[in-house]
């Protein structure tokens, strides 16, 4: 006779994994899709989609169970296990975001889902976020320069560029699209006719970020490299 297979044994099946990977890239084209249609067309496509997130939180809630049942139902040594994996961890929170009362668009997070699926993606991700370790000296380093130039900024320039520098965030914002270029020669021309020596420290700012923005490139292609030769 032929053992029956439990639905908690069921979910650690290719099977399981194939159906739920499907769920995910039907949800992506119902979200496009409500973009395009409206009245009756649209009120289908939501219902589809509350079907999608209930499957998603239905999986998630069977996953648990599964490693609690491989725990000897022992639900706290189950659950640890679960919450464990960061991937389980990541798939709770783009789940979770789409019942944020006023954030209906991150129900788009659930879609980024795909990424912990394909292994070739996940992969990739887990040695981005493994090379990101090394270099998070640099990232703290260009957001405390950031804030610096937002500061300067705003207390410089928010009476005179109120769209730019009028409030810190304003400034953030503009220093952080400075750093990638967005606009520089502008800013930094409107920045000369009222004060020179802020205009060449603000160049000087552009500059120093350019620099820090490609050494973090090149320290995590670097430590990409290594990190697959030595798997080989």
């Amino acid at each position: 006779m032929t053992r029956r297979i439990s639905i908690f044994e069921w979910v650690g099946n290719p099977t399981f994994e194939r159906i739920a990977i499907g769920v995910i890239v039907a949800n992506a084209v119902i979200l496009a899709l409500e973009t395009m249609v409206q009245d009756a067309a649209l009120v289908v496509l939501t219902m589809l989609d509350k079907l999608c997130l209930l499957f998603f939180v239905g999986e998630i809630g069977l996953r648990c169970c599964h490693c609690v049942r491989a725990a000897h139902w022992q639900w706290g040594v189950g659950a640890k296990v679960y919450l464990r994996d960061g991937w389980n961890l990541f798939d709770i929170f783009v789940v979770v975001a789409a019942f944020l009362p006023g954030l209906g668009a991150l129900r788009t997070l659930r879609l980024l889902r795909l990424v912990a699926k394909l292994p070739s993606f996940r992969d990739t991700v887990e040695d981005l976020l493994h090379a990101c370790q090394k270099s998070w000296q640099v990232f703290s380093l260009a957001l405390f320069l950031t804030l610096i130039g937002a500061l300067t900024g705003t207390l410089a320039f928010q009476d005179v560029m109120p769209a730019e520098f009028g409030t810190l965030k304003r400034a953030f914002i503009t220093c952080y699209s400075m750093m990638f270029g967005d606009n520089v020669s502008g800013i930094l021309s409107a920045m000369s006719g009222i004060s020179v020596p802020l205009t060449l420290l603000f160049a000087f700012f552009v500059m120093l970020m350019h620099g820090l923005v490609l050494a973090l490139v090149v320290s995590l292609v670097v430590d990409l490299v290594q990190q697959r030769r030595t798997a080989k």
